[in-house]
């Protein structure tokens, strides 16, 4: 599978959880692999957090144009 190529980083997009598009903006939510937690005494708590990247057309074109391009492709 093709990376997703932006000014700063490389995306596997199987890692992209979903995409919410907008006409100028684009975030990006992840799956968080990770899960932490505690048990005492058979009760606790489980939590795992969500990563996300904003995607502005106004603040950066050429990743916008990039993500653009990748979700015309799917």
């Amino acid at each position: 599978m093709k990376f997703i190529r932006l000014t700063t980083m490389l995306i596997h997009p199987s890692s992209i959880k979903y995409v919410t598009i907008q006409p100028n903006h684009y975030t990006i939510h992840f799956q968080h692999h990770i899960v932490s937690g505690m048990m005492l005494a058979g009760s606790g708590i489980v939590s795992s957090g969500n990563d996300i990247i904003h995607i502005s057309k106004e603040k950066n074109l050429t990743d916008f144009e990039a993500m653009s391009k990748w979700i015309e492709q799917v």
